[in-house]
């Protein structure tokens, strides 16, 4: 180049919190261990035992899958109309009335989504650039994905080491944030918020003019017959009408593939554009697998449920054999977040190195700081139920006895 020519360098022309965008680590970890189990079970002559990712291994209900079938055979196959199709509108609205007791959904106050993922990602944009907070530990999703995408500051808000809630933690960070989000039953706690703490959330959101977004996608697995509570019933007994509640198909129906869910709010102004934005990210969910799911509420559940809590005790009961894991029961969802603290340090390991130790035994998990920007919940790790039968669990109880009785 001769000194006659000018060289201009271009900044990269990509929307910066694009660029902060990073892979969910359980969706890493669940990579690796695909490549790694070959060579393991080469070695010890048995398998993995996957306890990392929310998949499920239940089949999808046969009801819901003929009524879907038979929507498509019907040439159900054009598009959605936008927001939504009105059948399952009406009947999720008659849903959300009868089984969550918010009072007065009509259809226009839910728009239907890709998934509960999609949901809650069109919630969040709705507070781009802003500042929001959520009790920690935390869905890696959101820490990796959503936050970064809408450019959110979020703080965490520490649990107690029983998972109850620091009132003090709580109430401090809400002169300072737009938004407040609330995961109930939690990923990757399996807390199942009280009527008690939900309202002091509501109370805090209204007094402090914040918008709550519940994200309630495990609401059906609640387990020993305990009680699960919509926040948005709540705020409706207290005339708050600032709450945005997302649901999905997915867990509950173990259809994780089908990929419908759904927001609701009484904010007009924030359902439309949810809408809005919902129809320019992909004009609908399909057309036939919406109106194959109409009936979905319809399907007995209780088979399901039961096997989740059958293997929730499994592991419940064998993790607390072990003296130094420290466990919580989980009362929903199909995750546990045990303590490793003391096993770790009993066998001069550092928490960094709890889940190489686990993979060279031969058990999958995904480790506490998934879960945490701020670094709580050291030493910790989340335990996935959801894919692994009793039998299977028996077997990773067995590999973690061994390694740190």
């Amino acid at each position: 180049m001769s000194e006659n020519e000018i060289s201009i360098k271009k900044e990269t022309p990509f929307f910066q919190p694009l660029l902060n965008i990073k892979m969910s680590p359980i969706v890493k970890i669940a990579e690796m261990a695909r490549q790694l189990e070959p060579e393991y079970e080469a070695k010890h002559g048995s398998k993995f035992i996957h306890l990392e990712r929310g998949e499920i291994d239940l089949n999808t209900p046969k009801e819901i899958i003929n009524a879907i079938n038979q929507k498509f055979l019907e040439g159900k196959t054009k598009y959605p109309k936008s927001g939504g199709e009105l059948e399952l509108k009406k009947r999720i609205a008659e849903k959300l009335r009868t089984q969550n007791q918010i009072p007065d959904i009509e259809p226009e106050d839910i728009v239907v989504t890709l998934g509960g993922q999609e949901a809650l990602n069109l919630s969040f944009q709705l507070f781009a650039n802003k500042v929001g907070a959520g009790f920690s530990p935390i869905w890696s999703v959101a820490i990796e994905n959503f936050f970064p995408y809408s450019n959110i500051t979020f703080l965490e808000v520490p649990l107690n080491k029983d998972f109850s809630i620091d009132y003090e933690s709580l109430e401090s960070v809400f002169h300072r944030i737009d938004f407040f989000y609330l995961n109930n039953p939690q990923n990757p706690s399996g807390k199942v918020f009280s009527k008690e703490e939900i309202e002091r959330v509501v109370d805090l959101c209204k007094y402090h003019n914040v918008f709550l977004i519940s994200d309630e996608a495990y609401e059906h697995i609640i387990f020993d017959g305990k009680t699960f509570t919509s926040a948005a019933s709540i705020a409706a007994e207290k005339g708050f009408t600032n709450v945005i509640t997302t649901y999905t198909y997915s867990k509950s129906f173990a259809a994780t593939g089908i990929r419908v869910g759904y927001a609701v709010s009484k904010n007009k102004k924030a359902i439309s554009l949810i809408g809005a934005a919902q129809y320019t990210h992909a004009a609908g969910a399909p057309t036939a697998v919406q109106l194959g799911l109409v009936d979905a509420y319809d399907v007995d559940l209780s088979g399901f449920i039961a096997e989740f809590q059958a293997r929730r005790d499994a592991l419940y009961n064998g993790l607390q054999k072990i003296e130094s894991i420290k466990v919580n029961k989980p009362e929903g969802a199909f995750y546990m977040y045990p303590d490793f603290s003391e096993a770790l340090k009993n066998k001069g390991l550092q928490p960094h190195q709890l889940m190489d130790v686990l993979i060279e035994n031969g058990v999958i998990v995904v480790p506490g700081s998934a879960f945490t920007k701020q670094g709580y919940f050291e030493g910790y790790a989340r335990l996935s139920f959801s894919a692994v039968n009793v039998e299977q669990i028996e077997v990773a109880v067995e590999r973690l006895a061994k390694l740190f009785s």
